[in-house]
């Protein structure tokens, strides 16, 4: 049965699922139950707005592809079918098909790795006929973004193990050929029409590139048999004939064109050394390629060349082609020291910019660095426009625009280490020219080029203002300070000035500006001659309002924007029509008690795609036409969902122990009986209650709490905001999560107030240290990745970008306002290491030596301690893991050992033995100690 037909019954299956789950009781989730439970992912529609496409990913296993005819009931579903992409005609469809989980599982075990894993195929669907078209031993294919009937794929053409994928009687299969010439790193090129069945192969081929608009398709191959030699070719899919571009010694990389099949680079070097020069090549028209920019070029500078990790890109119009520069690349010393005769030392020194550690994470960053440059083609005239006093440059109008804008934070690197937010320089660069103007010195926070390419637009710290000018010269102007309202945030709560809203952009033709305060969308004159338009008057009710862009290759803002309307006191969210143009016009378009999000829209028509969710509703994927009544849902990811327990959510409100109004969720387990008592976890970060509508997928922890998962076992989650003052982050999240906790004790007596859990990861997991050395309240904790001591991880690094800690415990998330040594007291007394004789409450740990957020010692400071107060105390080290937890295998076992601890404490259920005995170093990987424990007798 079609999705269609299943969701105008919607209704009436909730209906009769009541009736069948009265007789079959539903399930509490299991960790068993984690890998089945589905994701939607590379949703896409046809140009014409006919057809959808999406994977349905499970978190382990194999998926499926939906292909899905909006217009009719027909549909196709391909199974291991991944990242669909429609062809511009809407007559066909392309994508992977992923090799059998259990094959590629299987091959594992036996050792195999890299290319000797069983790999994916090629799959083309066609719309008219139904055929899907499978190739085996698939690299890689493309599809044009905007135009053409033609794709094309690199597969290996060698003997082939049997294709994984299923057949039927709509199915083709195009057989592999044996292998003719070329490397490991070599491929076999096919250029296909495959409506028509018209192809053409290529052998030998390491990269291909394919136009937008589909005509031209160019690639690079091995020439003859020498390793030093190249051939770059393209592919007129008009004519069906392929023009040689280059053919002779060399090496040849980043092969690009411009989208409508004009121009055509690539870097190439003629020198046979391991160290190699590299020049920028041009093809105009399918002319032989010549060199265009070398390091003898009038306008490079002194001692560089084109750097070839740069990379290469065309502007909209094809008349620019930008590339990388740097110094030219000097041969390695030959190295006459064996590696036991060489130190091993990094030498940090206090005159150092960056830390020692920030410059090796960066290492490869740096020696890979490219200097943006650009050639206008048809003035054959290149122009550089960073330097190395001014390393970053961004564009906008797709690279056609006068200016581009610079940004150099040279100035300001060592202070990176303790100043926020982040200072800049800001420069006008002249795209002809190269003339740098530095328009905005020590400059934190927003500066950006309007759509049009006639301001520069920015916020001042100094003042909370944004402020434009025209980038030919003239005045600033302030936009915002006689508008009334605040443009910075209004609930910003860390010691450093405060961010802004931000912007929507501007119109194509620069006159108008569209900023965010709070709530609402401005629409502002940035010559300052016309007043400046409230479009959305969202203050009174309290709704917030922010623009949708359907369009990403349209300049500036549409005429008629897509709006989201989020309604802070009871989190209903809509979307809205805004048309800007005199006073504005905003009309309702939908609204929902759900969450909205991921709208797509077809190129040439008004069906557009959204996902639509609740706590109890995954985001499933809808569809209809924009701006119009009626929707339709195309996908139901988690049918299972209806065999299991869930939850409900609510929110709650109460007054916290300074007076405060403060906000939370609720949630509790489904048929909850009034006059029973149930156990609750409290789970905390910042603030959440903006997430009511938020659906909870059931998946492995990465050490935070799913209510969906604890609700289903039984368990009522509560989930307080927390706000902060500077300078008391423990004592502010006391005030916060006790007064919760307590509000909740009072006004329901269904939960056990003696079997309260409280969870939290990295600044949670600080808080829940914090709190238990300062409480008796809860019976049981768990804190991941938690700073014990502030005064050892102020001066520490976060090993994950090498950049010290200073910043953040006096300018941002730790919220102290000032150094260790200014006022060592504060820092003392927020560390929970120094409290550590308090804690009664049972705690587990998890902190992983792979940490590159929170050092991993400040977890043992906190173990070692309790340890040796014999405190009940475990840390779990997820050896080479991170801050978060990414191998999955990790995140199962934490999901097993945090809810058997907190069943425990919580439930009464048995001790698992892990708990009991540890897990000897010796049983290491081969017993988990999760069964229950039993003495010896």
């Amino acid at each position: 049965m079609n999705l269609k037909t299943l969701s105008s019954l919607w209704a009436v299956l909730c209906c009769l699922a009541v009736g069948v789950h009265a007789q079959t009781p539903l399930k509490a989730i299991d960790h068993a139950d984690y890998d089945g439970w589905n994701s939607l992912r590379s949703i896409s529609i046809s140009q014409d707005g006919q057809w959808s496409a999406f994977d349905i990913a499970p978190q382990e296993g194999d998926g499926q592809l939906q292909l899905e005819d909006l217009s009719s009931d027909a549909q196709y579903l391909i199974p291991r079918g991944k990242g669909p992409k429609i062809a511009p005609l809407g007559d066909y469809a392309a994508f992977s098909i992923k090799a059998h989980h259990d094959s590629v599982r299987q091959a594992k075990l036996a050792g195999k790795k890299g290319k000797d894993l069983p790999k994916d195929s090629l799959g083309i669907q066609l719309f008219g006929n139904g055929t899907l078209i499978k190739i085996p031993q698939l690299k890689s294919f493309s599809v044009p973004k905007d135009a053409g009937s033609w794709m094309a794929y690199l597969y290996t053409p060698e003997e082939a193990p049997a294709d994984t994928t299923a057949t039927d009687s709509t199915e083709s299969e195009e057989a592999p050929k044996a292998k003719k010439k070329g490397s490991d790193k070599t491929f076999e090129l096919v250029i296909t029409e495959p409506t028509t069945g018209k192809q053409h192969s290529f052998e030998a081929v390491e990269s291909f590139t394919l136009a937008d608009n589909g005509q031209w398709i160019a690639w690079m191959s091995t020439s003859g048999d020498s390793i030093d030699s190249v051939k770059i070719q393209v592919f007129d899919t008009q004519s069906e004939t392929a023009t040689t571009l280059y053919d002779g010694p060399g090496y040849a990389k980043s092969l690009t064109m411009d989208r409508y099949s004009r121009n055509i680079a690539f870097l190439a070097s003629l020198d046979t050394a391991e160290t190699k020069v590299y020049d920028l090549w041009l093809s105009k028209g399918l002319s032989p390629a010549a060199v265009v920019v070398d390091q003898d070029d009038d306008a490079m500078p002194q001692g560089w060349c084109v750097n070839e990790f740069g990379k290469l890109s065309f502007s909209e119009s094809g008349d620019r082609l930008f590339f990388g520069t740097n110094a030219i690349p000097q041969p390695e010393p030959e190295d006459t020291l064996t590696d036991d005769e060489k130190a091993h030392v990094d030498v940090w020194a206090w005159t150092d910019e960056r830390l020692q550690p920030q410059q090796l994470k960066e290492l490869k960053e740096d020696q890979e660095f490219s200097y943006q440059a650009v050639y206008h083609i048809s003035q054959d005239h290149m122009v550089q426009l960073a330097e190395d006093f001014l390393p970053r440059v961004s564009w906008n109008l797709k690279g056609d625009g006068a200016y581009a804008l610079g940004t150099s934070n040279l100035p300001y690197q060592k202070t990176i280490s303790w100043a926020y937010p982040w200072k800049r320089d800001v420069f006008l660069i002249d795209m002809q020219t190269g003339a740098k103007e530095l328009v905005l010195r020590n400059h934190g926070y927003t500066a950006r080029l309007s759509d049009g390419g006639n301001f520069l637009y920015w916020y001042q710290i100094a003042d909370s203002n944004w402020y434009a000018r025209p980038v030919t010269g003239g005045e600033a102007i302030n936009l915002t300070a006689e508008l009334g309202v605040n443009f910075y945030d209004e609930e910003f709560d860390v010691p450093s000035a405060p961010s802004n809203y931000g912007t929507a952009g501007t119109t194509e033709d620069d006159k108008f500006i569209f900023l965010y305060d709070r709530y609402d969308i401005w629409k502002i004159d940035p010559t300052g001659k016309k007043d400046a338009v409230n479009l959305t008057q969202g203050r009174e009710t309290e709704t917030v309002y922010r623009y949708n862009k359907l369009d990403r290759d349209h300049i500036g803002v549409e005429t008629e924007m897509l709006v989201s309307a989020f309604h802070e006191p009871t989190k209903k969210q809509g979307m809205h029509r805004l048309t800007w143009k005199g006073k504005g016009s905003l009309k309702p378009w939908m609204e929902d008690d759900a969450r909205f999000s991921g709208f797509v829209k077809a190129k040439n028509s008004d069906q557009i795609l959204w996902r639509k969710e609740t706590f109890r509703m995954y985001p499933d994927l809808w569809s209809g036409t924009l701006f119009e009544a009626g929707e339709t849902r195309i996908s139901d990811a988690n049918p299972q969902q209806a065999d299991f327990r869930w939850g409900s959510v609510k929110l709650v409100k109460w007054t916290a122990t300074n007076g405060e109004e403060l906000e939370g969720l609720l949630y509790t387990p489904d048929n909850l009986v009034p006059d029973q008592k149930y156990p609750m976890l409290v789970y905390f970060y910042e603030q959440v209650s903006d997430r009511l509508n938020a659906y909870s997928s059931p998946r492995p922890s990465r050490s935070i709490i799913y209510p969906s998962v604890y609700a289903s076992n039984g368990y009522v989650v509560f989930m307080p905001n927390i706000s902060y003052k500077t300078g008391q982050p423990g004592p502010d999240a006391m005030n916060a999560i006790v007064s919760g906790t307590d509000y909740i004790l009072d006004q329901y007596d269904y939960v056990d107030e003696a079997k309260v859990g409280i969870q939290g990861q990295s600044w949670g997991g600080y808080q829940v240290a914090y709190l238990v050395t300062q409480t008796d309240k809860y019976a049981a904790a768990m804190a991941g990745a938690p700073v014990s001591n502030m005064t050892s991880a102020y001066g520490g690094i976060r090993w994950g970008s090498g950049l010290s800690r200073m910043f953040q415990y006096e300018r941002t998330q730790s919220r102290l306002g000032t150094t260790l040594w200014e006022d060592t007291d504060r820092y003392l007394a927020n560390s929970p290491v120094f409290f550590a004789p308090n804690v009664k409450t049972p705690l587990l740990m998890m902190h992983n030596d792979g940490d590159g957020a929170v050092p991993w010692y400040q977890g043992i400071e906190y173990f070692v301690a309790l340890r040796r107060l014999d405190k009940p105390v475990w840390m779990l080290n997820y050896n080479g893991d991170e801050h978060n937890l990414t191998r999955r295998a990790n995140m199962k076992d934490l999901s097993i050992r945090m809810m058997q601890f907190f069943d425990h404490y919580l439930k009464g259920a048995p001790a698992p033995s892990w708990m009991v005995r540890g897990v000897p170093a010796v049983e290491k990987g081969k017993n988990p100690g999760y069964e229950p424990f039993q003495a010896e007798r």
